[in-house]
């Protein structure tokens, strides 16, 4: 979130603070909102979420709303897939049931989050879409990375693959791909676990099995995405459950088709801007889909997706949403 930062730092008398730390440690805790992006953050994203945390961060809730500080949260997932556990669960509850607004990317995250149940009657729900990823080009090493070795149409699987039912689908795409002389490559970490566990196999095998199946494993580091993304043909989003993907921001940025399936946002974004969307394990129409990104591959809609990540996505435009929020909120609260 530190292209928001900046961007709603360079606002005339507006400063914007990123800190977990601020939040939990400052004993004035002198702001008038306090923005939540991603709960797990709020006690370090590789550090357990601990009963006494869950209880620190309740009584600096309570101590936000004696204060009158306005609580704001965006709605990246409806529950954690990080730390997934009992007090992580916790933890989201926790935030969202203390929060004045919440951030959409997306209409359709409006209602699935009034479905859990864990948003007040009073809270404004408001839909801000996903900034672009322009940062990638300033970061780029300017290093070319050919990952179409063998200059065939190649789909791009960008990021973490997190469950077995992923892999499926990715093995599928990858099966109606050969079919048409297509590859697809992953470029991201296969959380697939210890090698003594049935998940490991579970998660690479079927990959490793696929002669039209590259992986570069691991994080991909900031000034490499660039080059891996601008070398692809188009991108794939194999997510079966979840509600957002920041692929949609990043395909679009650089110029790309997108395929990916009609759940949650992702396929609200992806069908409106006339992207190819598919129903998860629905061989007909994963079939379809991959036959509509090869065709659209080739027509000018790379070129609108760029306009519209440009624009409509900039950061500047997204900030203006920002402030616009906070700002009525604090108003509202007079």
């Amino acid at each position: 979130m530190s292209e928001l930062v900046r961007s709603l730092n360079e606002r005339p008398g507006l400063t914007c603070v990123q800190s977990h730390k601020a939040f939990l440690d400052d004993d004035t805790l002198d702001y008038d909102v306090v923005h939540f992006q991603w709960p797990e953050a709020i006690f370090g994203w590789n550090a357990d979420c601990t009963a006494k945390g869950l209880q620190q961060l309740n009584e600096r809730l309570s101590y936000c709303r004696t204060r009158g500080i306005q609580l704001v949260g965006t709605v990246h997932n409806e529950s954690p897939h990080v730390l997934a556990n009992a007090l992580s669960s916790r933890l989201y509850d926790c935030v969202y049931r203390n929060l004045d607004a919440f951030v959409h990317l997306g209409h359709a995250s409006i209602p699935a989050m009034k479905a859990t149940g864990k948003a007040t009657h009073s809270a404004r729900h408001c839909v801000i879409p996903h900034g672009n990823y322009d940062v990638f080009r300033a970061l780029s090493s300017g290093e070319a990375i050919d990952i179409t070795k063998r200059k065939r149409f190649t789909l791009l699987c960008f990021g973490a693959v997190r469950k077995p039912a992923e892999v499926k689908l990715i093995c599928r795409v990858a099966d109606a791909l050969a079919a048409l002389g297509g590859d697809l490559v992953i470029a991201g970490r296969i959380n697939s676990g210890s090698r003594r566990k049935l998940r490991y196999y579970q998660m690479q095998a079927p990959l490793f099995v696929r002669r039209n199946i590259r992986v570069i494993p691991g994080k991909i580091p900031d000034e490499r995405v660039a080059a891996i993304v601008s070398d692809s043909s188009a991108l794939l989003i194999p997510r079966i459950d979840t509600l957002n993907s920041g692929n949609v921001a990043l395909g679009f940025t650089f110029g790309k088709v997108v395929m990916g399936p009609d759940i949650g946002v992702i396929g609200e974004e992806l069908s409106r801007r006339g992207n190819p969307v598919f129903t998860p394990f629905d061989h007909g129409s994963l079939k379809a889909a991959v036959l509509d990104t090869i065709r659209l591959a080739n027509t000018s809609l790379g070129a609108e997706n760029r306009e519209y990540a440009a624009t409509e996505l900039a950061w500047e435009n997204v900030a203006t949403q920002h402030e616009d929020l906070y700002r009525s909120l604090l108003a509202r609260a007079l």
